[in-house]
């Protein structure tokens, strides 16, 4: 064993200058992932007033505002009609990519990626951030749509139970019905008349960054495989070298000394064989 170690060590004394270039392939990783986005931002601004009221699915008559949508976005992500639909849409959309249209898959991309923020009192940015643009692009796409539709919902449900209020007031006592506690007072809280708008188009931007912590295996992999071709390399060097057959060779790895080694004389003894003599020169006694 200490034998190949010592043949290996030698090895790598004759290919040293090559040795740097074992962390070439893990440079070209590092260089070639830093330069290539692997995280996409995927933005679609909407005018809407923090008053908008908007509707709810799970009820056909209940109502809250853009303001208090925004602090609780799972209303709009996570609704179970909304993933349902979703499904079908991504289907549609991503066009072999079955394994992403799942309730479980999308509730995590979902969870993890989607957000949705007032920019300021008139404006609500519905975000995707994460490592496909594909599927951010999609959903940004989709949830804007279902905003747009949810808040015409809304400007139709709050007028229809103004209409009611004001024919009480006209008509007589109102009927007491019971109201949600996060629904807005639709007699004494004025909407605005327009629903929700996309401003512009859906903005995808990439970021870069030269290292992640899911970089660390492939870049070890990486380093291994290298250093594996390295030794290769090298025994292959050594095992090509002819003068690995010299006795002198072998000594040094074998580190034993020697003065000097017995030449074969065979060759010398057959060049002075007189011509038609065939006996040999050396008798056995």
């Amino acid at each position: 064993m200490i034998y190949y170690i010592r043949r290996y060590r030698l090895g790598l004394r004759k290919i040293r200058v090559w040795l740097p270039f074992v962390f070439l392939p893990l440079a070209i990783y590092l260089l070639v992932a830093a330069a290539v986005p692997d995280r996409f931002y995927v933005t679609q601004m909407l005018a809407v007033q923090k008053t908008a009221p908007i509707a709810l699915s799970k009820t056909p008559v209940d109502i809250i505002l853009m303001g208090e949508m925004a602090s609780n976005p799972a209303w709009l992500f996570l609704d179970d009609f909304a993933i349902t639909d979703l499904i079908k849409y991504v289907e549609m959309t991503l066009h072999g990519r079955k394994e992403d249209a799942t309730s479980r898959n999308l509730r995590g991309v979902i969870e993890n990626s989607m957000s949705l923020k007032t920019a300021d009192e008139a404006h609500v940015l519905l975000s995707y951030y994460g490592h496909d643009a594909d599927m951010g692009k999609m959903l940004v796409n989709y949830y804007t749509q279902r905003l747009v539709s949810r808040s015409k919902d809304g400007l139709i449900r709050s007028t229809k139970k103004l209409d009611r209020a004001n024919t009480s007031e006209n008509n007589g006592p109102p009927r007491i019905q019971p109201v949600r506690k996060d629904a807005p007072d639709t007699e004494s809280t004025l909407f605005p008349s327009q629903s929700a708008v996309p401003e512009g188009d859906i903005i995808v931007q990439g970021h870069r960054i030269f290292w992640r912590s899911s970089r660390l295996l492939p870049a070890a992999m990486i380093l291994a495989g290298s250093l594996v071709l390295m030794f290769i390399l090298a025994g292959f060097v050594e095992w090509i070298d002819p003068s690995f057959k010299s006795e002198r060779q072998t000594s040094r790895y074998l580190d034993l000394r020697i003065i000097g080694v017995m030449p074969n004389l065979e060759p010398l003894v057959l060049r002075m064989k007189p011509k038609g003599t065939s006996q040999s020169l050396f008798v056995n006694d």
